[in-house]
């Protein structure tokens, strides 16, 4: 089983100048802040899931890759799995699409984001049983915008891929570590290919599809187990860093979801400095990913 990130450091002067380049918007500090959480990602990786054998990073240039990193983390560009025609993108549906392309990829990986941490123990079953994907999934029924829109237009679309109607309801998976099959996301694509194709996008849009659409596609073939891991959620909107920090030392769960936000650039450098000194009571020990 292998693991994949897909990372964007929005501090990155390359990175900043292509986004300035390519995209007709202002530009705010505020959205380019960076954690610096992405070792103790890997640290959790290595420490409490002992059963993953590859670990790649997923990025859009050399110089989005941390001055850190050894040669452990197998580093992948966006330019070698996502057709040029989209590129660059700064939309990480868009990537989503595409890392099941990895080459040498397992047939078996889990998809991470740069804000999802291990915290705890886990076995290869809270992830894969029998074969199948392990995941926990939720129904929704209104979805005006924002993420449960996205999760809507990904529903819709595995039941297109499957030739089944859209109905009233969806499901759509928990947020946290997505486990995937390369070759049920090869089926998958290949069946809506024109239509996923349309839907990419170098921003967010509405009309994005995203991983999530693969795991809809098996738990409509009723191809999924259905519990696995459900991430706890803290978002710098609704908790304090020191709310988040207590969580990471003394965590009840076993993935912590921190979604990105704006604030203002005083309250980050307060709040991230709290964040990575928990993680390092938490996760002290280098990784091998890590010079």
């Amino acid at each position: 089983m292998d693991a994949v990130i897909n990372y964007i450091n929005r501090a990155d002067p390359e990175w900043r100048k292509e986004y300035g380049r390519r995209v007709s918007m202002p530009m705010t500090d505020q959205i380019f802040h960076d954690w610096g959480m992405l070792k103790y990602a890997l640290r959790g990786i290595e420490t409490y899931m002992p059963f993953v054998e590859n670990v790649y990073l997923v990025v859009s240039s050399q110089s989005q890759v941390p001055e850190w990193a050894s040669k452990e983390l197998k580093i992948v560009l966006h330019e070698d799995i996502i057709p040029e025609e989209f590129l660059p993108t700064f939309n990480d549906c868009t990537v989503d699409m595409f890392v099941h392309k990895i080459p040498g990829l397992d047939e078996e990986f889990l998809l991470f984001d740069g804000q999802t941490h291990v915290l705890k123990s886990c076995s290869d079953t809270d992830f894969f049983m029998n074969g199948r994907p392990v995941v926990d999934f939720q129904v929704g029924l209104f979805a005006f915008e924002g993420y449960r829109h996205r999760c809507r237009v990904n529903s819709n679309m595995a039941k297109k891929a499957l030739g089944q109607p859209r109905g009233l309801t969806y499901t759509y998976p928990v947020r946290g570590v997505s486990p995937l099959l390369v070759s049920k996301c090869n089926e998958a694509f290949a069946k809506v290919k024109d239509d996923i194709l349309d839907s990419l996008t170098r921003l967010h849009r509405p009309k994005n599809v995203s991983h999530q659409f693969f795991l809809d596609y098996l738990n409509y073939q009723r191809k999924v187990e259905h519990g696995g891991i459900r991430a706890k959620v803290m978002s710098p909107s609704m908790n304090t860093g020191k709310q988040i920090a207590d969580y990471i030392v003394n965590p009840k769960d076993k993935v912590l979801y921190v979604p990105d936000v704006f604030i203002d650039d005083s309250r980050f450098e307060e709040e991230s400095a709290l964040l990575k000194e928990a993680f390092e009571i938490r996760l002290p020990v280098k990784s091998i990913f890590e010079k």
